[in-house]
């Protein structure tokens, strides 16, 4: 037998590893009158960097990965760092590895994809961003392939570029406009193919508003009758109504 030659890492390059989070959410539009619902907003999370490099500018929340630590205990830890959340549940998204991707070196990302009820969110004192805030996600599409994502607050809008599904313009930090993109597709494979929308329903729900966040993830319209036929084996109706609005009350549904 071959006796095994001494293992020496400092033989190897070793880039240092982070985590992002893609975190979504759907939050309440403004109504135009007691009679009309909100109309739902397809949201994503996003914190403003408090240091170099990208000083100032738009990112995903995420940090490094620090010893004796999992990606999952890492994306834990810095969500609630930078945006004040305690709990999301994740599923990994890819990982990221483009040699250039950080001005600061070798960083490897490992993107994770989060989905929450819309909730208040802050970045605490402690943490190296400066503030977070949930954005609306506009996504449109033309025929040659090419896409455009956009980021709006009551205060600011930024656009974020693709063709063919490769981004070739963004304002905001790293190649976090990438990891966004492809969060978003995932998330709507989730969404059509899983249980993912529940994610982003409460407990109880309109088919009415199923339908709208269905409808505003995967930008793709379908009859009230359709819909209920395709999500009858998925939900179950309760003896509970909406109430507090200016129409007759709705059924509420929960998850099977």
């Amino acid at each position: 037998m071959i006796p095994m030659k001494p293992y020496d890492i400092s033989n190897y390059d070793r880039p240092s590893v982070a985590v992002d989070a893609v975190v979504f959410s759907v939050i309440s539009g403004e109504k135009e009158s007691y009679r009309q619902n909100s109309s739902p907003k397809l949201a994503v999370l996003l914190i403003r960097r408090g240091e170099e490099p990208f000083r100032s500018r738009l990112a995903l929340p995420g940090g490094f990965l620090r010893r004796e630590e999992t990606i999952e205990h890492a994306l834990e830890r810095e969500l609630l760092e930078e945006t004040g959340i305690s709990s999301a549940s994740l599923t990994p998204l890819a990982n990221y590895s483009a040699p250039d991707r950080d001005p600061r070196g070798w960083i490897i990302s490992c993107a994770s994809l989060a989905l929450i009820p819309e909730c208040d969110v802050r970045a605490l004192p402690e943490s190296d961003a400066d503030s977070a805030g949930w954005y609306e996600l506009d996504f449109e599409a033309d025929s040659h392939g090419n896409e455009k994502i956009t980021l709006s607050s009551s205060e600011e809008s930024v656009t974020l570029g693709f063709s063919d599904s490769r981004c070739i313009s963004s304002e905001i930090a790293f190649d976090h406009a990438q990891i966004i993109y492809d969060g978003l597709m995932k998330l709507r494979e989730l969404v059509r193919t899983g249980d993912t929308l529940f994610s982003l329903l409460p407990e109880l729900f309109k088919i009415s508003e199923m339908q709208a966040i269905y409808e505003l993830v995967l930008d793709k319209k379908d009859s009230p009758a359709n819909f209920r036929r395709k999500m009858m084996n998925r939900i179950e109706e309760t003896e509970m109504s909406s109430s507090n609005e200016g129409h007759r009350p709705s059924k509420l549904y929960r998850k099977r």
